[in-house]
């Protein structure tokens, strides 16, 4: 998990319901409140107003999605008086239907490792979670022409999809055990970023038939190439793109960075943000009558 796009939801009783929210995240405010409530319906669901500060967009590939609806799911909770597990958080708001990651990483941050679902209902097991250095940082670059799939396109995306062959598993199942969770233990900032380069191209030539190439956005493609020939190795896509992300070693090395790829005409446009490592899950702050959660 990253400390940037930060989501606060604060969510108040109220004499009726009032949303307040950017407008590209407007509509999914409401269809999370109403799944809440759908599926949580009793006399006590007093109108609530739900007021979100983010500077976020949808389907760039960095959790957005989960984390509103997660902290939606989790303030109307503590509103209405409920302690539901996490796992029913998420079914309520209909999240972590094929990736349990957002979800969990929404309880407690830090890198962590989906090991998927004994039942097609079960929320996806974390099987392995691990902090990250807090020095390092991550520049996240998104070009402003395309978002990545969600929805039914995505949904068509994975049916078209042939089953992954046993060896490439293999070799992931190798990567992440051997080499990224060793290398995150013992903060070597090379070996992570070998690893992390080489498990994302490997997936994103899996997806490449339904996404176009290993990477989803011909521009971001070449600036992967780059990157990689400007001697930064640990680069790759975030899940559907288009966003792409590159590990430093600190501070300096990811300002430096972000001052070069802004000299180059052709990504001069692009959006870049230099994040933190999130070690810690979403933050709930209770008052008299507020309860404000942010991620």
């Amino acid at each position: 998990m990253i400390g940037w796009p930060e989501i606060q939801v604060t969510l108040s009783l109220a004499e009726e319901d009032a949303v307040h929210s950017p407008a590209p995240l407007e509509q999914k405010v409401f269809e999370y409140r109403d799944r809440y409530r759908d599926q949580v319906a009793t006399s006590d669901n007093s109108p609530v107003a739900i007021a979100v500060e983010a500077d976020a967009s949808l389907h760039s590939g960095l959790g957005t999605g989960t984390q509103l609806a997660m902290g939606i799911a989790h303030g109307l909770d503590y509103l209405y008086g409920h302690q539901h597990p996490l796992d029913q958080l998420a079914k309520f708001v209909g999240r972590g239907r094929r990736s349990a990651l957002g979800v969990h990483g929404f309880q407690r941050g830090g890198f962590l490792v989906d090991g998927g679902k004994r039942q097609e209902s079960d929320l996806g097991t974390l099987v392995a979670h691990q902090t990250v250095s807090p020095d390092w940082r991550i520049l996240l670059i998104t070009p402003p022409e395309t978002q990545g799939l969600s929805g039914e396109a995505e949904e068509q995306a994975f049916a078209e999809l042939d089953d992954m062959p046993l060896d490439v598993t293999s070799r992931l199942c190798q990567l992440v055990l051997m080499e990224i969770l060793p290398a995150l233990q013992e903060s070597d900032f090379a070996a992570l970023s070998s690893a992390i380069y080489e498990y994302g191209a490997i997936v994103g030539d899996y997806f490449a038939p339904v996404q176009g190439g290993r990477y989803a956005n011909e521009r971001m493609r070449n600036l992967v190439d780059w990157l990689r020939n400007h001697g930064i190795q640990g680069v790759g896509q975030s899940s559907w793109g288009p966003t792409i992300f590159a590990f430093c070693e600190g501070a300096a090395q990811a300002s430096h960075l972000k001052s070069e790829i802004l000299l180059q005409p052709e990504y001069a446009d692009c959006r870049m943000e230099i994040v933190q490592p999130l070690n810690s899950g979403a933050r709930v702050v209770p008052t008299n009558e507020v309860s404000a959660l942010s991620d």
